[in-house]
């Protein structure tokens, strides 16, 4: 009788208790996420405004430093000058085929109505997408932007897209350690209980 009251304050104290600490987790653990995926897309947005501002003040820009910017970053980048592809194979090779990730990311953009290979509207202002993501063949995931950049000579447009995995990787981590730490919490709550229950009972 005693054994059977004790676990059941046990379990109402417990269940209390852990539902606080499950949503304060949860709570924590949705912010985190939040701004690990604002500082991903913050990086991701300045690697596109300098590649921009380089060809806004160079117009031509050196395939040395495209390579170094991708491999440096995980960027995927695709430079075009009036329609026609500038001659750049690319730094590293992603798992799904460098033409298909940009074809879907051009896909993209003309579905969020930028048109990559027609002249932009704005012959002053560049025209960008919002941040928008594409997936790839086995599922993974890259933070892709279309911009078209006009000039005195001209327009350019930039297909850029970004690797995601090593972010997801982070995501997943930062969950198992908020799992394993819940589930700390929630034994070392259901210890304390029992013990507050047993007391209780000898009151």
């Amino acid at each position: 009788m005693l054994t059977r009251l004790r676990r059941q304050l046990t379990l109402l104290s417990a269940a209390c208790t852990g539902a606080v600490l499950l949503a304060m987790a949860l709570a924590a653990l949705s912010l985190a996420e939040g701004q690990l995926r604002a500082g991903s897309e913050a990086g991701f947005l300045s690697s596109a405004n300098a590649i921009i501002a380089k060809l806004r003040s160079d117009r031509v820009v050196s395939t040395t430093w495209l390579a170094q910017l991708e491999s440096g970053e995980g960027l995927i980048i695709s430079l075009r000058d009036q329609g026609a592809p500038l001659s750049f194979s690319g730094a590293w090779t992603p798992r799904t085929a460098r033409p298909l990730l940009l074809e879907r990311a051009v896909a993209g953009a003309r579905a969020l109505g930028v048109e990559p290979d027609s002249p932009p509207l704005s012959l002053i202002d560049t025209t960008s997408t919002p941040v928008f993501e594409v997936r790839g063949d086995l599922g993974e995931r890259y933070l892709a932007s279309v911009t078209q950049i006009p000039s005195s000579q001209g327009w350019q447009s930039l297909v850029l897209l970004k690797d995601m995995s090593s972010s997801d990787q982070q995501l997943l981590l930062l969950r198992g350690s908020f799992a394993a730490l819940v589930a700390a919490g929630v034994t070392a709550l259901l210890l304390l209980c029992w013990a507050f229950a047993l007391s209780l009972i000898h009151i």
